[in-house]
């Protein structure tokens, strides 16, 4: 039985990737009894009636799943932001950044519109990001520049893009794939940001044989369903810092001689980063609160 990926379903019907050809598919029956729905990014098996059509029959184990737009098996998540307008939201990429860690996703930044660039957000990314090990690109989807090199880096891939409206990322989706596959939205000039113009996901592979998704939903990712002391293992750049507070159980806010905090003080860590640690930790707590109901 052959095993496709699932690149985009349309009115309960899913395009199926498998050895070069796509396979119109319907799900039997099962999955809606067991109330399994089939997502962009699922690998499956199929079974083959006519000429590339067929049955989806069963839906291999997921290593993750997303919502708004929903997709499964991310490899790589693509935080975009803008070296120019609109200005970068730095708690947005940490949110994303710590949302797609606990969901075994590696966060790759884009610094993108680098043609216009601000000397002042190249400083915070370097200053804040390097520490962390997350993966940087400077692009230009304008000038065609850094766009290969970040390209390479997806080959296998199963990449979706994420961040703030106006960045740019319908356009980079433009010029990775080689033609006009995503509409493009303009930036307002009063509030600097871009209207959302994809309406679905759907997955497209490229020649380097990545796939790659538009989904500007995931502007809206955060942490959650983690208690908020648990978020210091998901900031990689406190690893080699852990362990070593004077108290056991130090959550590196409030405690005295934290090595994080030093860390900080050091500039080995990023004053930002830390800094929106400590707004999600305590957004961490109210969201708990209301679930646990006090």
């Amino acid at each position: 039985m052959p095993k496709g990926i699932i690149l985009k379903g349309v009115g309960g019907t899913y395009t199926v990737f498998c050895n070069g050809d796509n396979y119109d598919c319907k799900p039997r029956g099962l999955f809606r009894k067991l109330g399994v729905t089939p997502l962009p990014g699922d690998d499956v098996l199929f079974d083959t009636g006519k000429e590339n059509e067929g049955y989806i029959t069963e839906i291999l184990p997921r290593d993750n799943v997303l919502i708004r737009p929903a997709v499964a098996n991310v490899d790589i998540m693509v935080i975009v932001v803008a070296l120019s307008s609109p200005e970068p939201d730095f708690l947005l990429v940490d949110k994303i950044s710590t949302a797609c860690f606990i969901q075994s996703i590696e966060p790759v930044i884009c610094a993108n519109k680098s043609d216009g660039t601000k000397d002042e957000y190249i400083t915070k990314i370097i200053n804040n990001y390097r520490p962390t090990g997350i993966k940087t690109f400077f692009t230009s989807a304008l000038n065609n520049t850094g766009i290969d090199e970040m390209v390479a880096y997806f080959t296998q891939k199963t990449v979706v893009f994420a961040g703030q409206s106006g960045t740019g990322k319908s356009t980079l989706i433009n010029t990775i794939i080689g033609k006009e596959v995503m509409e493009t939205g303009k930036i307002s000039v009063k509030i600097e940001r871009g209207k959302h113009t994809t309406r679905h996901t759907n997955f497209i592979l490229t020649k380097d044989g990545a796939f790659i998704a538009d989904t500007p939903g995931f502007s809206n990712i955060e942490p959650h369903d983690i208690d908020e002391k648990e978020l210091q293992y998901y900031y990689p750049e406190f690893d080699r810092y852990m362990g070593r507070c004077k108290y056991q159980g130090c959550i590196h806010i409030n405690e005295p001689d934290c090595k994080i905090k030093q860390a900080v003080e050091d500039g080995l860590i990023g004053a930002g980063r830390y800094e929106n640690y400590i707004r999600i930790y305590n957004r961490l707590i109210e969201n708990n609160k209301q679930k646990r109901g006090y």
